[in-house]
Parts: structure tokens; C-alpha cells; sequence
């Protein structure tokens, strides 16, 4: 926008704007990582075939009972 209409752009460039950017950056991944605020169970599964063992390790996110 700022090589077609270099004044235009200018008008669009306030603190006001720059702290909603900013605002909406850091929101956006929070909500995202939020699901890593709740505890989580490991869980190992073994698994036995002709070709040997296999260990997993699984993690399940363990909500709160209400």
C-alpha cells in the first residue's frame, strides 16, 4: 500500500493501531498454548511382535472431574 499511495499509508500508521497489533500477536498464540496449562498422564504401551519390542510412550491431557 505504501508504494501506491505513500501519504495514504502514512494516515494508517498510529499508536492506537500498533497496540491492537500487538494485542491481537500475543492473544492469538496464548489461546493457541493454553491447552498446555493442563496436567497430562504419560503412558507407556509395550508392544511385542516377531521383530522385537516396541515401547511407546503416549500423553493424554487429564481433565479435572467436576
Amino acid at each position: 500500500m505504501a508504494v501506491l499511495h505513500p501519504l495514504e499509508s502514512r494516515m494508517h500508521q498510529t499508536k492506537a493501531r500498533a497496540k491492537r497489533i500487538l494485542c491481537v500477536v500475543w492473544i492469538i498464540p496464548c489461546c493457541v498454548a493454553s491447552p498446555f496449562l493442563y496436567p497430562a498422564e504419560a503412558f507407556s504401551n509395550t508392544l511385542q511382535s516377531s521383530y522385537g519390542v516396541i515401547t511407546r510412550l503416549t500423553c493424554f491431557i487429564s481433565l479435572p472431574e467436576k
